[in-house]
């Protein structure tokens, strides 16, 4: 039997997307999520959130979008003059830079000031950690939340092999996006999910606002998304496979 994590990122980023991460979890095969707490829609998606005990709800660390959590002032390598984040590609290019522009102290502490925006959001800690855009799959910001995985034992997103933590590792896969998240990608097996015992797949679904549309270029196309994992025949695929729809918060421990 394939277990099977179902996460919608982004969960708090505005009001569009958190109502459709909400209605793939009341009506569709999703129930994980991962909340963005220093965007404009964290504290109303936290307190909707409880009206949903079995939505797992973790942590999407962002270095990429909007402002920080801390004062601009306090993490100035991470932020533009105006105090929002540095682009994603602006990150892409620091990468390949020989002289890399970001201060790694100043990571942790962004990082762990979402962390605590979190908890006094929810209440509780996260199911598990991730991050936008995957940034912090790069290997020195991830070397910042790892430290936060370690202190805290938090499951997490193993999407690169230097990712550790106290438990199961999901195959994850990030291809359900955009012309590939249609009803086939599941009916059609195309990323062959029935051959894994756990396996993690990403989304993003969401109705669009004017705040999706005017801030993110994936706006229209989650719509699409919402509508596959609502599908009748999705649903239909899932029971027919025996596939148990699970959160982070199932994984066994291993260490």
């Amino acid at each position: 039997m394939t277990r099977l994590i179902v996460n919608g990122d982004d969960f708090g980023m505005c009001e569009g997307v958190t109502l459709g991460i909400l209605k793939a979890h009341k009506d569709g095969i999703l129930r994980s999520t991962t909340m963005m707490t220093g965007m404009p829609f964290a504290a109303q998606a936290a307190q909707m959130a409880k009206d949903y005990p079995n939505l797992g709800v973790g942590l999407h660390f962002n270095l990429t979008a909007g402002r920080p959590v801390c004062d601009p002032k306090e993490i100035p390598s991470l932020v533009e003059a105006d105090g929002s984040f540095h682009s994603n590609s602006w990150h892409e290019a620091n990468k390949k830079s020989s002289i890399d522009q970001v201060n790694y102290e100043e990571v942790y502490k962004e990082y762990s000031a979402q962390l605590q925006r979190f908890i006094e959001l929810t209440g509780h800690m996260p199911d598990h950690f991730d991050s936008h855009h995957g940034s912090s799959d790069y290997p020195l910001l991830h070397a910042q939340l790892q430290k936060l995985i370690d202190q805290y034992d938090v499951p997490t997103r193993c999407s690169f092999d230097y990712i550790d933590c106290n438990y199961e590792r999901p195959t994850y896969f990030s291809t359900f996006y955009d012309k590939l998240a249609a009803v086939e990608y599941f009916t059609e097996d195309q990323d062959h999910l029935l051959e894994q015992d756990l396996v993690e797949t990403m989304c993003h679904p969401a109705f669009v606002d004017s705040f999706l549309l005017a801030t993110s270029s994936y706006n229209v196309q989650r719509t699409k998304e919402l509508a596959v994992l609502c599908d009748p025949r999705v649903l239909e695929w899932i029971q027919n496979n025996h596939i148990e729809l699970i959160n982070f918060q199932d994984l066994k421990k291993i260490k």
